[in-house]
């Protein structure tokens, strides 16, 4: 409830402090789902910090707490720094406008706290973000009533509270000038039968006194003008009255005018006659009857629309603007009606003329006298001015309803372009992932590179002499063998005669080249384009040594040979690598598997080469 929102901490020792409702400090700790941390609080008023602002000791106050305190008190030490060191009084301890900045970083902390409406009945749990949008619009919150009487409201209550108790939201009967509330206005019945007729014969000696003045009185809020001025409220709508008391005046004739052809004044509610001023005037005085029965059509479809529409349609005022734009057209003919005849009334109450003149006419008019037709003016009366009043409480509560749905469309504009920022947003970020996955993936591929580069460095060998560790050699001999193998050649890693001399590799082949093909193993030495080759002698002129090592130490398999200096092999590389050049006929493989030696161990062999650099 609203006013659980009320700021609950106060200044004790300062020589000034503001009141309860002074200023809005923060928000009340009672609608944090967990118990907030000391430094979400206010060091003033002890609440969850609202716009968080931090001094230059170190604490923190609420916007409108500090500022507050600031410009009601002079050289004020802030009240923490009392407390924690009461002989205390820095310049930093000093609360003044310069000593405040503000906090972004324990604001943005605040506003995804953890809350809940503080209001009895409501559901509603979220962030502090969002907190103060939802105060503006719970259903169970308590607001003022909309037109003045004081009485707080739960804000779903509203409409009810216009409708029936609203002591503001009131109506003045027309015949007994009382003030009702619609609800009360709705059954109401002031007046008897005697009263009436009563009331009908005092407005007969007005009548004949010559006692009808027009009076305008001034416009109202939410009134409706009355052109009758004996016996009217001069407040609400009392054409019912104006109907009646020009049944009493309908015995005088009006003033004469031109010769041209005219229409009827009753013209508006249905009459077709038209004739020249003469005629029109004997139309007039012989046609009494008709016409208010006329009036009365008219004024009984007005108030069957009234009821047949809803009061509280979802298009506000639709109806009741066509009533509203009827009743005046309506009021000014009765208002000309009444202006002919009252000027009638200076020549005295004389008989109605008639074109025939066999009187028949005038009875109809004196008929017009009887009570029946008073009476149902009267009622009909009180049917308009009760629709009238239904009319001005639907349109109250349709204003209520229209505002609510004003800020509910608000609400849901700023959600709106929230949610259109969250997805512009999510784009910009998947385009960020999608660019840090790519750059993911080529430092993935230097990685790999840069391994390869770390473990060749690794095994390189800078003296001529390179073991060679072959492992899995059974899958390997598998490939070589099948025709379709992807690789039927092996190459050792790179090694060097010296540590600028050259640089070589082997290539072996496990099921033969050449004419040791399916018989032998295969293995050739590979001068390799290095990177100190200008400066080295060329042809290569060393002795290369092979040795298929006993893993036992017993008898290794050793095989050299001493390069051919007009062979290309061994001229300085043009390419990567120079032709194999070696022994095909290296090791048979037959003997790869002799009980007698550990050539193949653990499924892996070794093999090495020396370079004989002294030679």
């Amino acid at each position: 409830m609203e006013s659980s929102l009320k700021p609950t901490g106060n200044l004790h020792n300062d020589p000034s402090a503001p009141g309860e409702n002074e200023y809005p400090s923060g928000f009340p700790q009672s609608i944090c789902d967990d118990v907030p941390q000391q430094k979400y609080l206010c060091s003033n008023c002890n609440n969850v910090l609202n716009e968080a602002r931090q001094t230059l000791c170190g604490h923190r106050y609420c916007l409108a707490c500090v500022s507050w305190l600031v410009s009601n008190n002079n050289n004020l030490v802030c009240k923490m720094c009392k407390e924690e060191d009461p002989s205390s009084e820095s310049e930093t301890s000093i609360l003044t406008s310069d000593n405040l900045f503000s906090d972004a970083a324990i604001n943005k902390e605040i506003l995804e706290l953890k809350v809940h409406c503080a209001n009895q009945g409501c559901s509603w749990r979220s962030i502090l973000k969002d907190f103060e949008e939802h105060q503006g619009q719970c259903e169970y919150a308590l607001i003022p009533c909309n037109i003045g009487c004081g009485h707080m409201v739960l804000r779903k209550a509203l409409a009810c509270h216009l409708e029936k108790a609203c002591p503001n939201n009131m109506s003045v009967c027309p015949a007994c000038c009382h003030s009702l509330r619609p609800i009360e206005l709705q059954t109401h019945s002031c007046h008897s039968l005697g009263e009436e007729k009563a009331d009908k014969k005092q407005r007969k000696g007005k009548v004949g006194k010559n006692m009808f003045v027009l009076k305008v009185p001034p416009v109202k809020s939410n009134d409706v003008i009355c052109c009758i001025a004996d016996g009217c409220c001069e407040t609400l709508l009392c054409c019912h009255m104006l109907i009646v008391k020009i049944v009493l005046i309908l015995q005088s004739n009006p003033l004469p005018g031109t010769k041209g052809k005219e229409y009827c004044v009753f013209s508006e509610v249905g009459c077709t006659f038209k004739g020249t001023t003469e005629k029109l005037r004997v139309h007039e005085n012989s046609s009494h009857v008709g016409h208010l029965q006329l009036l009365l059509r008219a004024a009984t479809t007005t108030s069957s629309d009234l009821q047949a529409s809803p009061l509280t349609a979802p298009a506000p005022g639709k109806e009741n603007r066509a009533m509203d734009e009827q009743l005046p057209h309506l009021r000014d003919t009765l208002s000309g009606l009444r202006l002919h005849w009252d000027m009638g009334l200076l020549k005295g109450e004389g008989e109605l003329e008639t074109e025939g003149g066999d009187g028949r006419n005038s009875s109809a008019a004196h008929s017009l006298r009887d009570d029946d037709q008073v009476t149902i003016l009267l009622d009909l009366g009180r049917q308009i001015d009760t629709l009238q009043q239904r009319v001005q409480i639907s349109e109250n509560i349709i204003s209520v309803l229209n505002r609510e749905v004003e800020k509910t469309q608000l609400s849901m504009k700023a959600v709106e372009r929230e949610n259109q920022s969250n997805q512009e947003m999510i784009y910009h970020l998947e385009i960020k992932v999608t660019e840090q996955e790519h750059r993911m993936a080529r430092k993935d591929l230097v990685i790999s590179s840069m391994k390869q580069c770390l473990s060749a460095h690794q095994e390189v060998s800078y003296d001529g002499t390179f073991i060679w560790r072959l492992s899995d050699l059974s899958n390997k001999m598998k490939e070589a063998v099948s025709s379709h193998g992807n690789r039927p050649n092996l190459y050792s890693p790179a090694f060097y005669t010296a540590r600028y001399g050259f640089k070589v590799c082997m290539r072996l082949y496990l099921n033969g080249d050449g004419v040791g093909k399916g018989t032998h193993i295969s293995l050739f030495f590979v001068i390799m384009k290095g990177e100190y080759d200008l400066l080295l002698s060329w042809p290569f002129k060393h002795k290369v040594t092979f040795f298929l090592l006993d893993q036992n130490h017993r008898e290794h398999v050793i095989d050299a040979f001493r390069p051919d200096l007009t062979s290309s092999s061994f001229q300085r590389p043009v390419s990567d690598m120079n032709v194999a050049s070696g022994c095909p006929l290296f090791f048979p493989l037959g003997k790869l598997h002799s009980p007698k030696h550990a050539y193949l161990k653990d499924d892996t062999i070794f093999i090495k080469c020396v370079v004989d650099t002294s030679s």
